[in-house]
């Protein structure tokens, strides 16, 4: 992937050098052992508990007597590790629970922090861009730092946070916050060197699960949207994984019935216009990063002869189409993906019918993150950039009509420009990412991530067009209006 940026316009100030670091490299795993333990106080396996008595009458003379049973704690050292972990997703959902993280009251307070690049460890563009982003999302920033168990000790200890949660927490204690906050561009200026990301990839390499293993390994993929999704799943899973640990046990005090917003089942619901139709629901857990990332959109297909269907479905990002002429402009892009859509070859019992589908949101986030689906498949089966300017604006207000029924909130329809992800580069193989994002002590309150270097940056700027550069990730924070 060639790292360059063109030379359309002049590049901006610049406020940082490009640095080089090692990488420390693990210690191997130490072999599996076998080791008697006497756990103190005694503790049991629940699967003792079920366990029937024994009558005394096969004791060996030894056991008969009193003397403990050395083999009835052996514990290998797979079992302590197994153990350990599951400690750790009880640790992370006791936090969730005994800080109301699940309330819904995120906090949105702005973060004002020195900002420092990332080094590009060979092709890792697209994951600096993603990673920056992240950490200047103040809802995210905010989450991350109420899960945080560490003090601010030079010495960081062992991990007591499940790995891919425990990675972000680390992450975002990376950055230093500004201590003051008065006057525009104070302090802002980094003296910190470039972050070294290695520990991240590590933590995926290692721990990390199935696809979200193989697309996130260093060297396999080069696409920020896609790594992206991997992350905000990885962390979801992570989180739901630790709210069931501790409300699947009966004997905890944070036990609940349920545990999603909703079970699959279908039934029937009435529009204002008195017109019934199916509802159903997909199955989805929550967690206290889909009230940061997670959003619901409500589709209704419609076909003649039969009852409109609607399916409520999650998302953590929009997938906007940008192949349409007319779509010039972010707001033209979602007022296309929210038209009606033709369902080429729907078949109702066996039969070919006209079928036409719509989408409404049911529900909004924090922060909507928008892709602009700027990489399609061709005609012979590979992948192409679509060569064409989308233009945005800071703000984005989104309009009643893409609402469904009784879900449109005035007051909560305002979206503010938060970062922008770039791609430069002909098409998908290769070229080179970088992220601009919202700074609350910059003169012109923009800055731009490109790996190693920060430098300050305007809006126009951004709106400017480059040569082969294209907003490929978008994220709008909400912003609630007194009406």
């Amino acid at each position: 992937m060639a790292e360059t940026l063109p030379s359309t316009l002049p590049p901006p100030t610049s406020l940082t050098t490009p640095h080089s670091t090692t990488t420390d490299v693990d210690a191997p795993i130490s072999e599996k052992l076998v080791e008697a333990v006497i756990p103190e106080p005694v503790k049991k396996s629940w699967a003792s508990l079920v366990k029937p008595k024994d009558d005394g009458k096969s004791q060996t003379p030894a056991a008969a007597a009193g003397a403990p049973n050395m083999m009835a704690f052996v514990e290998t050292s797979e079992e302590m590790e197994k153990r350990k972990a599951m400690r750790k997703f009880e640790r992370l959902g006791e936090i969730i629970f005994s800080r109301n993280l699940l309330d819904r009251k995120l906090d949105h307070r702005t973060v004002y922090l020195v900002p420092r690049g990332m080094i590009n460890m060979g092709n890792t563009c697209y994951m600096n861009a993603v990673l920056q982003t992240l950490v200047f999302c103040p809802p995210f920033f905010h989450l991350l730092e109420a899960l945080n168990v560490y003090s601010d000790t030079v010495d960081r200890p062992a991990a007591e946070l499940p790995p891919i949660v425990d990675c972000f927490v680390q992450l975002v204690q990376s950055f230093r916050r500004i201590p003051n906050t008065g006057a525009k561009g104070a302090n802002l200026r980094t003296e910190d060197p470039p972050l070294d990301p290695s520990f991240v990839y590590e933590t995926f390499e290692e721990h990390a699960t199935g696809a979200h293993k193989q697309m996130l390994s260093r060297g396999t993929q080069e696409d920020a949207q896609e790594s992206l999704n991997h992350i905000l799943l990885l962390l979801h899973e992570e989180m739901v994984k630790a709210m069931a640990a501790l409300t699947d046990n009966p004997n905890s005090q944070f036990n609940r019935n349920g545990g999603g917003r909703n079970s699959g089942d279908e039934w029937t619901s009435i529009s204002k216009g008195q017109k019934k139709s199916t509802l159903r629901e997909c199955e989805e857990k929550e967690s206290p990063l889909t009230y940061v990332f997670g959003g619901r959109l409500r589709s209704v297909r419609r076909h003649k002869g039969a009852r409109d269907a609607e399916n409520v479905e999650p998302f953590f990002m929009l997938d906007l189409p940008i192949q349409d002429p007319r779509v010039t402009n972010v707001f033209q892009a979602i007022e296309r993906f929210m038209g009606i859509e033709t369902l080429h070859g729907f078949q109702d019992r066996g039969r070919a019918v006209d079928a036409h589908r719509q989408y409404r949101f049911e529900e909004l986030p924090a922060v909507l993150i928008i892709h602009l689906k700027y990489f399609e498949y061709t005609s012979t089966g590979g992948n192409a950039k679509l060569q064409k300017d989308i233009t945005f604006e800071p703000t984005l207000r989104l309009p009643e009509r893409w609402f469904a029924d009784r879900h449109y909130n005035k007051s909560k329809s305002m979206y503010r420009l938060v970062s922008v992800i770039f791609h430069y580069g002909e098409g998908t193989d290769g070229g080179h990412y970088t992220a601009c994002l919202f700074h609350p002590s910059s003169q012109t309150g923009w800055i731009e991530a490109n790996d190693s270097t920060i430098s300050v940056v305007s809006f126009d700027y951004m709106k400017q067009q480059q040569y082969h550069r294209v907003p490929y990730l978008l994220f709008y924070r909400l912003q609630e209006e007194r009406l």
